[in-house]
């Protein structure tokens, strides 16, 4: 069940899906529910999820450059580079645009009929999409290194 060379990788997903549950589901709401300005609220989320995305992006460059030795093949590798499109989509896109947006003007401040409100609301809604997809891609590669595939299974290893 478990190996040698999976345990530091079980404990570095783990820590991965413990940060990213954490901020995003933990502290980010705290954030908007006690900081007085959301605004700032948004600027302090916005740091921890840029550090957040960048050290997923590394983590997952280095585990997939290490896939051949942690027997990371079919499921398990798509799932890898999912995970590392995703952190490269919410780093290179979403949030510069985000970004891009808000030096346009306070978003919160703007009627919520405002266009640039609008398309801030819509890149938001697909960066907290991405974000839950990418919680549940980390929680499966945590269960894929738990449950390696038999050889002959599913993972490309007939």
């Amino acid at each position: 069940m478990f190996s040698s060379r999976t345990i530091p990788v079980q404990a570095l997903l783990i820590a991965l899906l413990t940060a990213w549950t954490v901020i995003g589901y933990g502290v980010t709401p705290v954030l908007f529910s006690t900081l007085p300005d959301p605004m700032w609220a948004g600027k302090v989320a916005g740091i921890l999820f840029h550090a957040l995305q960048a050290t997923g992006l590394v983590l997952l460059a280095l585990l997939l450059l290490a896939r051949r030795n942690l027997g990371w093949h079919g499921p398990t590798l798509v799932m890898g580079l999912a995970l590392l499109a995703l952190a490269s989509l919410q780093l290179g896109w979403l949030e510069a645009a985000m970004e891009g947006l808000k030096a346009q003007a306070e978003i919160s401040a703007l009627p919520k009929t405002d266009p640039l409100r609008q398309e801030f609301g819509k890149l938001h809604g697909i960066s907290s999409a991405l974000y839950l997809v990418q919680t549940l891609l980390i929680a499966l590669l945590i269960w894929r290194t738990r449950h390696p595939a038999t050889p002959g299974e599913d993972d490309g290893q007939a």
